[in-house]
């Protein structure tokens, strides 16, 4: 036998213990800082490139490809047998950045030679640092490597600032993390949950840094199984499930969040309370605390807690143990994430009998019944229980418990989906995922992929990789359970990914009004400034409500006795790039800002009542615009924005005008156009009559005016499209010529289609319409036409495309009459490319169908509605229909898999 081969391990172990022989060799997680906050330990058995490109790396993604792809590079190099992955540690890099550091075992002196191989000429390939030598490792000329060995522990990585502090740990230059090695078995995970902060504060923008200092305070480290089921789908069974418990201290050494979650495991109930679209939930069980903390503060509600302490005991009194924070990605005008939180009521008399207590002595104020206006952060700390102090917020009875937020329309949201039942007890997923939980906990947090990011967008730095974790999993829920010695907590995270069942609807919000109908369809406006329209919604009984896409309230406004006519106008007023809102309503005009406050010099008052919708235009083209009011005496006004009729109005018609004019171009002048009963006029700015005008039809005109191709288009009474303009509109082939020896230069021609009204389309579009034909002889051939269509709606509840020529190209039928004054919606409702055209029968139920193939379009809400309005909504290429309802006003989203059926 060879005796010199058996004393070559030997030899190589004296040589690794002499690289480090003046420090003492240690377990390798003496290496690990005290604030590091996640460590992956490697599965049994596994090689290192098993160990970077494995399961439980793929899932947590803590290396980006690029560092994976170097590091294999290097180990390719030194691999041996004896050479085994332990852990990949994640630690801060810079003041925006983490890094991961791969360590090994090895019982070689494994770096010099690798660092001979990978040495950059003329440079200095490693330096001593505490004593230990860290090795700069050139793969080619831009990548490079740092590593250092610790006795028979290997430390990889990019950042050697990394490799130092764990050096420095190492060497008892600063703090090791506390952590039993026995503890670390092959294939768990380490949350080092007292120091989550670093970690969190690396992926958190600049400004919400400070907020996060020691907000983990108080819990020690978790030594996390692992369950990973890689197949699993839906809520029964979750992806990656990670288990484990950690120590917590005493509670005066705690942080307001960890005694949240730690104080006491109880049923949590306000999962009742929060709606179902929220990104991030966050349930927990504390009692509020009786300390009064605003000592020095001089806001009114603070002022008088503090000298009436009895109160705020009774306050604090009132309140239960369960309180939640609920975050939402995109609420109101701003489309910004807001938040709110929520406490179960003890004594809901007792609360809001000292909170009218306070009302009636003018320290809060409310506008609605049920909401306070609160300046102070006494009570938002109390119902938060700590977790915020708001210094000036909104606070909401719903029920048996209250609501914080600091925005009225996002308390309203929550009551009204509560109302409803649209809340997380109630949604598809979450029961079961919660099912999967203890019932009894002290704290509970469920998040929703789909939403998440977008609540976290503001609050992220602008280097993160929080959208590669959250991009793992569509739910994610996580339990604490306090332990029966409340010494320490027993934690569970869960992942999963939820099989998306398309729906042909679904619907977003329900906004109450005041159980009378629309006045109008619901118009769409920017008027917050946003990256969304918002909407826009009259009713019969005076009320006007202003909401942002996702239903939360902007304002809500009232005209009293005065009965709006037709729906709300909305235009940039003042030529400032801001919205106001007009509506008219009894003899007034109305005109609100964004905010809901009456512009100066409204209401406009007239001498007698409206008897069609304002129109605004800037008639006098002089940047201001204008309000085109007709009134039941018979008269078109044109007024100013102070309200006085400018020069040569107002004008006197035949009959009250009951159809909104409307206000269009001819050649360098500007036309206003109205009908009254079967009479058109022509007015030029001035209040002059065109020349051929007035125009009389031989029945009455119906529905919305309709400019298009320099000619004037209306429907009528019999069945018939009228045209009128210098020159044929239709061809002589399909119209009829109405022309009288008095219209002077004026055409007029009369498209019939059927016996009774007809309803114009208001505007004109190319479309794309697949028309069977008879061919001569007598086989049916499918011609595709690509052209400019007008739609109408006909009386015996047809609908009906046309050409400028005056060929019928699109046909279908309600079966039934439609709704009075309902004239056709054109929209792409599914978003395939292929617009859809929307009626509405007699009783309120939406027809639609696909204009190319004239199928039937299924997939729209069944419940009966008034005045339809579609929109995308949400700026996210998904359509809306927004309409009144018995309950309210109501907005769905369609499904873009939604498909039509041919008749």
């Amino acid at each position: 036998m060879n005796r010199s081969f058996v004393l070559v391990p030997l030899f190589a172990f004296i040589a690794l213990l002499g690289a480090c022989n003046e420090i003492p060799e240690k377990h390798w997680t003496a290496a690990l800082p005290y604030y590091t906050p996640v460590v992956i330990s490697s599965p049994a058995d596994t090689s290192p490139t098993d160990f970077l490109f494995g399961d439980v790396m793929d899932v947590l993604d803590p290396m980006t490809p690029a560092s994976r792809e170097k590091t294999q590079q290097l180990l390719t190099y030194v691999t041996s047998e004896d050479l085994q992955p332990l852990a990949l540690v994640i630690l801060p890099h810079t003041a925006d950045n983490w890094m991961p550091v791969l360590v090994l075992h090895t019982t070689r002196n494994l770096l010099p030679p690798a660092a001979s191989h990978f040495a950059r000429p003329y440079t200095g390939n490693s330096y001593e640092f505490n004593g230990m030598t860290v090795y700069e490792l050139y793969l080619n000329e831009s990548d490079i490597l740092y590593a250092a060995q610790l006795h028979r522990t290997v430390l990889i990585g990019e950042s050697s600032r990394a490799l130092e502090e764990m050096i420095r740990a190492y060497t008892d230059k600063i703090k090791s993390l506390d952590l039993n090695p026995d503890a670390l078995t092959a294939g768990k995970v380490v949350f080092n949950a007292g120091h989550l902060d670093r970690y969190i504060s690396l992926e958190t923008a600049v400004r919400f840094r400070p907020a996060l200092n020691n907000a983990f305070q108080g819990a020690g480290t978790a030594v996390m199984n692992i369950v990973n089921n890689e197949n699993a789908t839906g809520s029964e069974q979750p992806v990656l499930s990670f288990s484990g418990s950690f120590d917590i201290d005493e509670p005066a050494g705690r942080s307001s969040l960890i005694r949240a979650v730690t104080s006491r495991n109880h049923n949590l109930v306000l999962d009742r309370y929060i709606s179902q679209d929220v990104s991030v939930a966050a349930l927990f069980s504390r009692p509020a605390d009786m300390m009064f903390y605003e000592e020095e503060s001089e806001a009114p509600v603070d002022r008088y807690l503090r000298a009436n302490p009895d109160v705020f005991t009774n306050i604090a009194g009132s309140l239960g143990p369960n309180f939640a924070f609920a975050a939402f990605a995109s609420t109101g005008v701003q489309n910004v994430g807001e938040t709110a939180y929520l406490r179960m009521l003890d004594d809901r008399r007792l609360f809001v009998r000292e909170l009218d207590a306070l009302l009636d002595q003018d320290i809060i104020s409310s506008d609605t019944p049920g909401t306070y206006l609160i300046r102070g952060a006494s009570l938002s700390r109390l119902v938060s229980g700590g977790l915020t102090s708001y210094d000036i917020h909104y606070l909401t009875v719903s029920g048996d418990a209250v609501i914080i937020t600091q925005r009225p329309g996002l308390a309203q949201k929550l009551v009204n989906d509560r109302n409803r039942r649209r809340t997380l007890y109630y949604a598809e997923n979450y029961p079961e995922v919660r099912s999967q939980f203890p019932d009894q906990l002290s704290g509970f947090l469920y998040a929703q992929r789909e939403d998440l990011l977008r609540y976290a967008s503001s609050l992220l730095n602008t280097v993160h990789t929080v959208d590669i974790l959250v991009n793992q999993f569509d739910v994610l829920a996580t339990g604490i359970e306090l332990n029966s010695s409340g010494n320490g907590v027993q934690w569970h995270i869960k992942t999963y990914e939820i099989e998306q069942t398309t729906r042909p609807f679904e619907e977003r919000w329900l906004v109450t009004l005041d159980n009378t109908g629309l006045s109008g369809r619901p118009v769409f406006a920017d008027l917050a400034g946003g990256p969304r329209n918002e909407i826009v919604a009259a009713t019969n009984g005076g009320l006007v409500v202003a909401l942002a896409a996702d239903g939360t309230q902007l304002f809500r406004v009232n005209t009293n006795a005065d009965v709006p006519v037709g729906a709300p106008a909305a235009y940039d007023w003042y030529a400032n790039n801001q919205q106001v809102i007009l509506q008219g309503a009894g003899n007034k005009i109305y005109a609100w800002n964004s905010n809901g406050n009456l512009l100066p010099n409204f209401p406009i008052e007239l001498s007698e009542p409206l008897s069609a919708p304002v129109r605004i235009a800037d008639v006098t083209r002089n940047g201001l615009p204008e309000i085109i009011a007709a009134t039941r005496d018979r008269m078109i006004h044109v007024l100013d924005q102070r309200g006085n009729n400018i020069t040569g109005w107002p004008q006197s018609v035949n009959s009250p005008v009951t159809e909104q004019p409307i206000v269009q171009s001819l050649g360098n002048r500007r036309v206003i156009f109205a009908y009254a009963e079967n009479v058109l006029f022509a007015w030029d700015q001035g209040g002059s009559l065109r020349n051929g005008y007035p125009v009389f039809n031989r029945s009455p005109l119906r529905g919305p005016l309709l400019w298009d191709n320099d000619h004037i288009l209306a429907g009528s009474a019999d069945g018939t499209v009228i045209a009128v303009g210098y020159g044929n509109y239709f061809s002589d082939e399909y119209a009829v010529s109405l022309t009288s020896p008095d219209s002077g230069e004026i055409r007029i021609q009369g498209l019939e289609l059927t016996n009774g009204e007809v309803l114009l389309h208001p505007g004109v579009d190319t479309y794309r319409i697949d028309v069977p034909e008879t061919d001569e002889n007598g086989d049916t051939l499918t011609t595709t036409y690509t052209e400019p269509l007008l739609f109408v709606q006909a009386a015996n509840g047809s609908v009906m495309g046309i050409s400028r020529q005056g060929a019928l190209r699109f046909t279908q039928t309600l079966g039934q009459p439609p709704a009075a004054g309902f004239s056709p919606v054109i929209a792409d409702l599914n978003r395939d490319g292929r617009p859809e055209v929307l009626s509405l029968a007699g009783f309120g139920r939406m027809y639609a169908w696909t204009l190319q193939n004239a199928g039937r379009f299924m997939n729209i809400p069944a419940t009966a509605v008034q005045f339809p309005a579609v929109t995308d909504l949400f700026a996210n290429n998904r359509m809306e229909i927004v309409a009144g309802t018995r309950e309210g006003l109501r907005a769905w989203t369609i499904n873009e898999t939604a498909t039509s059926t041919t008749d």
